[in-house]
């Protein structure tokens, strides 16, 4: 079943989840690259959104389960090859409401655009601008006041505490921010 939802008339928050990147077989599967923890958060989920132009389409999970690093997904509606290629590239999102969060993890999307301090002194590093995914973990990329761009390994030994809507308070690695 697919659901059409238009954006500016439901005010639903839609979070980023991952990337549709091809398609699998000819009845209509498709692969999804996640953004998220993991394949798990995919997996309890009862539909999907993808944006087309002015508008989230819901699309429903008959199928999903794991598939090497991907996970592979079937949707309600989506039955042969030719119509899942359509859906190639295409990001797929979740409303708020659909995830369950633990009281000690946050939404990157609850975190970019806020300022990052010093947790002992107070100076501010910068901006919080992206989280992106190094070879071990994922990395801090902050914009500092100079406009040049500094990167933290977004680990707990560096993180002190996270204020949502308004600061990150962190304990940099020594010499992290002196370098710059």
């Amino acid at each position: 079943m697919i659901q059409i939802i238009s954006e500016a008339s439901v005010g639903m928050e839609f979070l980023e989840i991952g990337k549709i990147v091809n398609t699998h077989g000819i009845r209509g599967d498709v692969k999804i690259d996640p953004w998220c923890d993991g394949l798990e958060v995919l997996f309890g989920l009862e539909s999907l959104y993808v944006q087309t132009e002015h508008e989230y389409r819901a699309y429903e999970l008959v199928k999903a389960e794991p598939y090497k690093q991907f996970a592979l997904v079937h949707f309600g509606g989506i039955d042969d090859a030719d119509t899942a290629e359509k859906l190639k590239n295409k990001i797929v999102y979740v409303t708020r409401d659909q995830l369950s969060i633990d009281e000690d993890r946050v939404l990157i999307a609850d975190i970019i655009g806020l300022s990052v301090v010093d947790a002992v002194s107070g100076e501010t590093y910068g901006v919080l601008t992206d989280v992106s995914d190094g070879a071990a973990q994922q990395l801090y990329v902050i914009k500092r006041p100079d406009g040049s761009v500094a990167y933290m390994p977004a680990i707990r030994e560096f993180i002190d505490h996270i204020e949502l809507g308004s600061q990150i308070f962190v304990t940099p690695p020594e010499g992290l921010f002196d370098a710059l």
